[in-house]
């Protein structure tokens, strides 16, 4: 329910910001035209017109993983059930990475073909899943991309930044402070956005660096780097 709800208002964000084309399973010809338009516009913008990548992995790899780490507590009283409960699991697993496919694998049964080989069950072997997106390393900004990539992986975090709404606080007598703050705060969720449903391959962590005066090629230490943003963030919170 938390990750749907993530996913609504993310996804939200992305396209009212024309910043999210339609995936691999809404394409048309037509749409390949204009993407490859928006691919030429984002390069201008932060040097990335690579789209996410993806990968075909087995079905039965797949299976094995659900079986072992996210089913691995529960009780059956059949083989039949825990199938059941393995294939909701699959489908999930499915439609989360289906609307990531910006660049669809070339199905392994024409790559046969096209081989002089052929066999049918191979695409209902494996299933096409999204690759994560990266970060670009501005420098000595590994410390940086490394508490983004974990944070966005936190959903009770994802869930809270995305709940900030900025306010015009031009009244405050911290309003400088408070500005700085809403730039951190609106640039961070763009990158988690970006980072959980957009389309680039990398992504460029500069203007988020900015607003927090860091100076690329110094390398900082990460727990203390935490301290200092959460408490910032916490701040900004109970100011809004």
């Amino acid at each position: 329910r938390i990750s749907q709800q993530i996913h609504d208002n993310v996804t939200a964000m992305l396209r009212n910001n024309s910043s999210l084309p339609e995936s691999s399973s809404n394409k048309t010809t037509n749409n390949n035209n204009n993407n490859n338009k928006n691919n030429g516009s984002k390069k201008k913008k932060n040097g990335s017109g690579d789209l996410r990548r993806s990968i075909l992995v087995d079905r039965e790899g797949i299976r094995n993983h659900v079986s072992r780490f996210l089913l691995r507590d529960a009780e059956y009283d059949d083989d039949d059930d825990e199938d059941a409960a393995i294939a909701i699991r699959l489908d999930n697993i499915q439609s989360i990475h289906e609307p990531l496919i910006f660049q669809p694998q070339q199905p392994q049964q024409q790559q046969h073909h096209q081989q002089g080989e052929k066999n049918e069950n191979d695409d209902n072997e494996r299933t096409e899943l999204s690759t994560p997106s990266g970060l670009r390393n501005l420098g000595a900004t590994c410390y940086l991309n490394s508490q983004l990539q974990c944070l966005a992986q936190n959903l009770g975090f994802v869930r809270g930044l995305f709940s900030w709404r900025n306010h015009d606080r031009n009244h405050d007598n911290n309003a400088r402070v408070d500005d700085r703050m809403s730039t951190v705060l609106s640039t961070m969720q763009s990158i988690l956005a970006n980072m959980r449903y957009g389309p680039d391959r990398v992504i460029c962590t500069n203007e988020f660096a900015s607003a927090l005066h860091l100076e690329n090629d110094e390398m900082q230490d990460p727990n203390e780097f935490a301290r200092l943003l959460f408490d910032r963030m916490s701040e900004s919170f109970r100011r809004s």
